[in-house]
């Protein structure tokens, strides 16, 4: 059976991918970007901006990785070209996302453990130079992986997604793009715990390891990776006839 080449993936998104690695490495040399104090009054919780830099400024990074990748894929005349080969849609949808999202995991796992050490090295500190402050409890590692690894799963399948309905990249990343600026600007004020950069701008929720955003990203990529690979081969929405 044909396989996709991995080659071609690679050419396509490598540029993204190591200026993403370079950002990762400088938030691990850098310990001020997790610097973390304390918020609450009646139950103490520990509140950094380590979300901001985490999901919303490396979602730009993966959505270019992702829609530079997979752009002549949805695109009308390559999809039809594509199609003329003996691939099935495993090989040219799952498997290639599936490795998208490993390579890169393989940089950002490291950096979601390495911020919350700091972050939680951090916050000791805080309570030391503020004792009067209270008995915060520390990061659990687990729970703020678990949150990072699927929004960026998220952030990949929502761009394969949008470029699949509507067969452009330019349109699709026009309105991550707004979405965004919409969400840095007044959603996380109105739907605080919907939104999903949750925690970037608002009270992040390091204490569950499942909380309501990241629970709605989970079931909702299923949903849409499991549309793609459903309709990949028969989807034509919107496109005129010549």
């Amino acid at each position: 059976m044909y396989k996709w080449p991995l080659r071609t993936d690679a050419l396509s998104c490598w540029k993204p991918y190591v200026f993403f690695v370079a950002y990762l490495a400088l938030l691990m040399l850098y310990p001020g970007f997790a610097y973390t104090t304390v918020g609450g009054s009646s139950e103490l919780f520990a509140n950094n901006r380590c979300y901001l830099y985490l999901q919303f400024i490396a979602c730009f990074f993966v959505v270019g990785m992702t829609a530079n990748m997979f752009e002549e894929t949805f695109q009308k005349d390559s999809k039809q070209y594509i199609h003329t080969f003996p691939l099935r849609t495993g090989s040219i949808i799952f498997a290639r996302y599936a490795k998208l999202l490993f390579f890169i995991l393989i940089p950002y796992v490291p950096t979601v453990l390495v911020m919350f050490t700091q972050a939680n090295a951090s916050l000791q500190d805080y309570l030391l130079l503020f004792p009067d402050t209270g008995d915060c409890p520390p990061i659990p590692l687990l729970f703020p992986l678990v949150h990072c690894v699927i929004a960026v799963n998220f952030y990949i399948i929502g761009t394969m997604f949008l470029m699949f309905i509507l067969q452009s990249k330019v349109i699709a990343l026009i309105i991550i793009m707004i979405y965004c600026a919409m969400e840095a600007a007044m959603l996380h004020f109105i739907f605080p715990r919907f939104v999903v950069f949750r925690g970037a701008f608002n009270i992040p929720d390091f204490y569950h390891i499942l909380p309501t955003n990241i629970q709605i990203l989970a079931v909702v990529s299923v949903v849409m990776l499991a549309f793609i690979l459903l309709f990949y081969k028969t989807w034509h929405p919107w496109v005129r006839k010549s």
